[in-house]
């Protein structure tokens, strides 16, 4: 085992090579550390600066007017759709995590029966293969309680159409890692804390990289990575594997 590295030769999580194969992350501390063969580095973070906070609150208020404005017919005969093939309401009301650990509420056109819940628990305490995939991926892949059309907004992510308005209000960003649960926080461990220090996102590393096929420890490594690596130019990028996953016809982990 080497000695302890010099502080002033730590790398910058920026300049690791994620896809080297000797890289393993301790995600149970935070900051996460990384182990590259025998030796450990603790990742140097620095917080975003004025200019990057102004600059992401900029791009998601401009992004999110424009989004919708383009998409108001659509959202409008989706909303339609919804209520009448089902009874319920149109929008669905999640509580969710968001930055520094505040709650919020989260909007997505309804894509299951009303009684989703009572629904889900059912089913689980009858199906013990569904039970285990759900502790692992948090979703059914077969889940009985999506309504027809919901099994279309799933499959082409517009039930998350209302979460443009989640932006526009500051309680998403356009990118960001999944908005999560206000139970899930503590599956996370410490790293919750890393993974909150920025604000959930309609789109992220998650979205591009796999989604529900996801387990739960690479979900939180992409969402770790993503908050310790935040850049403009990087959002941009993972704007645009948005738009080619959605008109992508064969997409994986979108249900």
């Amino acid at each position: 085992m080497t000695d302890a590295l010099d502080a002033n030769r730590l790398p910058r999580i920026d300049d690791l090579d994620w896809t080297d194969d000797n890289i393993v992350i301790d995600l149970t501390v935070d900051p996460p550390v990384v182990s590259y063969r025998d030796r450990s580095l603790s990742l140097i973070e620095e917080p975003p600066g004025t200019a990057q906070r102004f600059a992401v609150r900029a791009f998601d208020i401009v992004s999110s007017l424009v989004l919708l404005t383009l998409t108001i017919p659509l959202f409008v005969i989706l909303f339609a759709l919804v209520r009448l093939t089902s009874p319920g309401p149109g929008i669905y009301v999640a509580r969710r995590v968001g930055q520094d650990g505040k709650p919020f509420d989260a909007y997505k056109l309804r894509s299951m029966v009303d009684n989703a819940d009572e629904l889900l628990e059912l089913h689980l305490a009858m199906n013990d293969s569904a039970k285990a995939e759900y502790a692992v991926y948090h979703k059914l892949q077969d889940d009985p309680r999506i309504t027809s059309v919901g099994t279309f907004l799933r499959a082409s992510s517009l039930d998350e159409l209302p979460q443009l308005f989640n932006v526009l209000r500051g309680e998403m960003s356009l990118v960001g890692p999944r908005p999560d649960l206000l139970t899930e926080p503590e599956k996370f461990g410490s790293t919750m804390s890393t993974v909150l220090r920025v604000k959930p996102g309609l789109t992220g590393l998650w979205q591009v990289s796999g989604r529900s096929d996801l387990g739960l420890n690479d979900r939180i490594m992409l969402d770790v990575e993503y908050a310790t690596t935040r850049t403009m130019r990087r959002d941009v990028a993972i704007c645009f594997r948005t738009a080619w996953h959605l008109v992508t016809p064969r997409r994986r982990g979108a249900y």
